[in-house]
């Protein structure tokens, strides 16, 4: 499973971290996967 995600801001990415279908999906991520990397830049 891939998920690429682009924000404009800052604050956008804020707001989708704690947005509650985000959660949702975290959740279902956490039951499914086994082993996690995550790849954080700005330009």
């Amino acid at each position: 499973m891939v998920l690429y995600s682009e924000f404009n801001t800052i604050d956008d990415f804020q707001t989708y971290q704690s947005h509650p279908e985000h959660q949702n999906v975290v959740a279902f991520v956490r039951e499914i996967v086994s082993d996690r990397h995550v790849v954080d830049y700005e330009t």
